[in-house]
C-alpha cells in the first residue's frame, strides 16, 4: 500500500487576523505588481505576435516609422537575472500561500506545475524569439497566458481560503494519522 503524502494541518482559514490581513496585502501587492506588468507589456510591444518579435528580434514597427534592434545579448542576460529571480521569488510565495489552502494535493500539484512551466516558458521564449525565429512569439504568449491565468487562478482560492471558508478548528487526531484535513 502507497503512503499517503503528508497533509498541511496549518490551513490560512484559521489564521490569525494578522495573518489574514498579511496574506491579503502581500497578494493584493503582487496581483498590482503583475497589472503593472501587463501594462508595462502591452505598451512596449502591443502583446501582438508582430510587436513581440520585433520588441526582442528587431525590425521595423507596422506603421514602417520606427526602427528596432534587437535585443544585446547583455540586454536579455540582464532581463533573464532579473525576472529569473524575481520569478523564483514571486513563485516560492505564491506557492506556498495556495498549499496552505484545502484545495486537494493533485489541485495544489497541476496549478503549481502550471505556474512554474508558464514561467520557465515565458522565458525561454525571449531567447528563442531574439536568436532563433520570431515564431516563438506564439510560445511567449501561451506562456504568458498560462502564468496569468494560474496566478489568478490561485488568487481567487487563497482569497477565498482566507475570507470565506469557516475552519472547525484542528483535525482531530484520527483525521491526522488517516492523513485527511477536516476542513477541506
Amino acid at each position: 500500500m502507497a503512503k499517503r503524502p503528508p497533509v498541511v494541518h496549518y490551513r490560512l482559514a484559521r489564521s490569525s487576523p494578522a495573518i489574514k490581513v498579511l496574506t491579503t496585502g502581500s497578494l493584493v501587492f503582487i496581483l498590482v505588481g503583475i497589472a503593472v506588468v501587463l501594462g508595462y507589456a502591452l505598451e512596449q510591444t502591443g502583446l501582438t505576435p508582430t510587436g513581440i518579435g520585433t520588441h526582442y528580434a528587431g525590425g521595423e514597427d507596422p506603421t514602417g516609422q520606427e526602427l528596432f534592434f534587437a535585443l544585446s545579448r547583455e540586454e536579455l542576460l540582464r532581463i533573464t537575472h532579473v525576472h529569473t529571480f524575481g520569478m523564483g521569488m514571486l513563485l516560492y510565495i505564491y506557492g506556498h500561500m495556495f498549499t496552505l489552502t484545502g484545495r486537494s494535493e493533485e489541485t495544489k500539484v497541476r496549478w503549481i506545475s502550471a505556474l512554474v512551466l508558464g514561467l520557465a516558458a515565458w522565458l525561454g521564449s525571449l531567447w528563442l524569439i531574439a536568436y532563433v525565429s520570431k515564431a516563438f512569439v506564439w510560445v511567449f504568449l501561451a506562456s504568458f497566458l498560462i502564468s496569468l491565468l494560474s496566478l489568478a487562478a490561485m488568487a481567487v482560492m487563497i482569497l477565498y481560503e482566507i475570507w470565506w471558508v469557516k475552519p472547525r478548528g484542528a483535525p482531530p487526531p484520527q483525521a491526522v494519522a488517516q492523513g485527511r484535513d477536516t476542513d477541506a
